[in-house]
């Protein structure tokens, strides 16, 4: 070939190469910004179109491998970071510690940390990972003490219609129950939403599966970032984050107003001691007056500290950190505390505590000891290689949620579901005090108390000087609640105490509640649970309120099904009575509460006992606002109608009920909750004259 026809092949040849070698490290330099920058996934693309041409590049096979453990693809990542000890060059000293990280990953602890004390001696002694790359390999020592336990809990990812490719984390159940879970996610449900900030969503149960989320209120979600914390005076307001980012901003209350000028001008800030603009954080409200929190304010141990403080009157004491034995000079967070009281759960990055990340771990409080136990890992599958953390626990202790960072998931953060073989019992548990800041105080006051008689409700009775007796919350069908069970133990060890005491349980239901079935199940289940207390019997009266008196006119029903408690001789006791009022309540209740306070009249027909239920089926399909009271211990059920303040409207209503087919209805008198006979009433005519007229028909 002559020579005027071979340099222009041997120019184009040159120039080829010239743009090829240009393209290569187009994509090698842009690669690896990217991946310095987090944005793995466009990493990705640069690096593979990179290894399709060369793919001997040692460096290039290491920080592919490097952005797929990132994407969550460990498999591929081994792969490639494998790939890279192939290559003409030797690996890059990352590569040993991705596959430290990998195997970590696959609790392959011993393999872990093979790879990991070779990635330290591949590296300077001033290098920034060596420290973090010692704690992983404690946190691998960990692993294999942990390993050896039996698992806890099955745990089940909620799955890809509740988890996305991004952020999902903070699991709030419901308190209307279980089968709704309000979290946080930055994932863009639709096209509308561009940008990545946080938002509230909720996702229910049904039929087993876990369905699509849906993003709460617009009130509620904004711009900037919301998250989820808590509900607070048993499920009327929700507590959440409000923030320019995650780490600061404002802890703001919606009271579920449904007027939408309301809703937008009544979210104040919450009065707590949680101050997150000053990187306060973790929130858990155990109840209206016991608050945890994780922060790192100024003489704790270093790191996140948790940290309680308890209201008093109206007012948040100053908050006392857990102390050594819960806190570290690492983090921790994401405090739960059981019904208990007494069981803290809570997520430690401490490389003696965790087997990777952060862990949840349990402690105990001792009472006898007022000093806590030492905390130990919950266990594998509960926890990961990654971070696991916002572990909550169902009311019934047989599962509970949190959310987890662990590679085998869809995103960067997961929710997760552990469910328990047994439920576990510190949630089953009441104690007294309710918890455990209240200790040290309860135990001076009571002497010598131990942590097994501090738990018998008839002590807290001695030298106390006012008793409140608040509504208590009730599901139909399902266990009291905790809060209830210990008001009621507290009754029932009032009626032993003081066997003159007469107790009146007014139950309140939400509409409709005109339904024999519905008040015979909670009447009969107060008169057995009294009964097993061993109380007399005959100073207890059990009273169906049904649905005529709402706390709240919008038919809340968890705020209106309710048990309220009144005692019919308060002078008996030794100590003030108080009942505590509900913000806001409805006029029907304050109408009630204020009868059950004086005398009042009703007309009432005596229910067979015989054909009861059909009796009063047919008695509430007339009257559908009628009550039923029972004496415990007794057959005896009596249906009542009205609560007239004045003998003449009472009797007006009698005549009218006996010529509508209820010759029986008679006109009975009541105070303070309690019947009166005629001689019982003589005793009051100077406090009440109307009672007068009573007496003499």
């Amino acid at each position: 070939m002559h020579l005027r026809h071979l340099l222009p092949l041997l120019v184009f040849e040159c120039l080829a190469s010239l743009c090829a070698a240009q393209g290569k490290e187009e994509w090698k330099i842009a690669g690896t910004l990217a991946l310095q920058a987090g944005k793995y996934e466009e990493a990705l693309k640069d690096f593979s179109r990179y290894n399709d041409k060369w793919p001997s590049d040692a460096k290039v096979l290491a920080n592919t491998g490097i952005c797929y453990y990132h994407l969550n693809n460990i498999i591929e990542a081994e792969n490639y970071l494998y790939q890279s000890f192939r290559a003409k060059d030797d690996p890059p000293p990352e590569a040993y510690y991705y596959l430290g990280k990998v195997n970590h990953a696959k609790l392959e602890f011993e393999i872990a940390v093979d790879f990991y004390k070779k990635y330290l001696r591949k590296t300077d002694r001033s290098h920034p990972f060596r420290a973090s790359v010692k704690d992983d390999i404690q946190r691998c020592a960990t692993g294999i003490k942990v390993r050896r336990a039996a698992p806890l809990a099955a745990v089940l990812n909620l799955g890809d219609l509740v988890n996305s490719t991004e952020d999902e984390f903070k699991p709030l159940l419901s308190p209307a129950g279980r089968d709704r879970l309000y979290f946080a996610s930055n994932a863009a449900p639709n096209k509308a939403k561009t940008t990545s900030d946080c938002d509230i969503y909720s996702t229910d149960l049904e039929n087993g599966d876990w369905q699509k989320p849906a993003p709460i209120s617009h009130f509620i979600n904004s711009i900037r970032e919301e998250v989820p914390l808590g509900f607070g005076e048993d499920g009327l307001l929700l507590y959440f984050f409000r923030g320019s980012n995650l780490s600061r901003g404002d802890i703001l209350v919606d009271t579920f107003r449904e007027n939408a000028v309301e809703r937008t001008l009544l979210f104040s800030v919450l009065d707590s001691p949680v101050e997150p603009r000053q990187g306060d954080t973790a929130p858990f409200f155990f109840n209206d007056s016991v608050l945890l929190f994780a922060s790192r304010r100024a003489g704790g141990f270093g790191g996140l500290d948790l940290y309680v403080s308890t209201k008093t009157k109206g007012r948040w004491a100053v908050p006392e950190n857990l102390g050594p034995t819960i806190n570290t000079a690492y983090d921790e967070t994401s405090p739960f505390l059981a019904n208990d009281g007494r069981t803290l759960y809570y997520s430690t990055n401490h490389p003696a505590l965790s087997i990777g990340g952060f862990d949840i771990v349990k402690a105990r409080y001792l009472d006898h000891l007022q000093q806590w136990s030492k905390p130990v890992n919950t266990g594998i599958p509960l926890n990961s290689a990654a971070d696991d953390a916002h572990f909550l626990m169902t009311p019934k202790g047989d599962r509970a949620f949190f959310s987890s960072a662990r590679k085998e998931g869809f995103g960067k953060r997961d929710l997760y579901v552990a469910i328990f073989e047994q439920p576990l019992g510190e949630q089953e548990k009441v104690s007294l005090p309710v918890a455990f800041p209240d200790v040290p105080a309860f135990q001076a006051a009571m002497g010598s108390a131990t942590e097994s008689d501090a738990a018998d409700p008839a002590q807290i009775l001695d030298g106390l000087t006012k008793l409140e007796l608040r509504p208590m919350q009730y599901s139909p069908g399902e266990p009291f609640f905790v809060s209830t069970v210990r008001q009621l133990d507290l009754l029932a060890a009032l009626l032993v105490k003081y066997p003159g005491a007469k107790l009146i349980l007014a139950i309140h239901t939400a509409k409709p509640g005109g339904s024999p079935d519905l008040a015979h199940g909670i009447l009969a289940r107060l008169s057995s649970y009294f009964k097993a207390a061993g109380v007399p019997l005959e100073n207890l009266n059990l009273r169906w309120a049904g649905d005529a008196y709402p706390l709240f006119e919008n038919n809340l029903p968890k705020a209106n099904r309710r048990i309220e408690a009144y005692i019919a001789n308060p002078a008996l006791l030794p100590f003030e009575l108080a009942y505590p009022k509900t913000p806001d309540r409805a006029a029907p209740a304050v109408f009630f509460e204020n009868a059950m306070q004086r005398h009042f009249y009703q007309v009432s027909i005596p229910v067979p006992e015989n054909g009861s239920n059909a009796f009063l089926e047919a008695l509430f399909a007339k009257y559908p606002e009628g009550m039923v009271t029972l004496r415990p211990g007794t057959a005896s059920a009596t249906f009542h109608l009205g609560v007239y303040l004045t003998y003449a409207s009472a009797r007006q209503w009698q005549d009218e009920v006996a010529s509508n087919g209820f010759p029986d209805a008679a006109l009975t008198a009541w105070l303070r909750g309690w019947e009166l006979s005629k001689n019982e009433a003589a005793q009051h005519v100077s406090e009440f004259p109307d009672l007068e007229y009573f007496i003499q028909n």
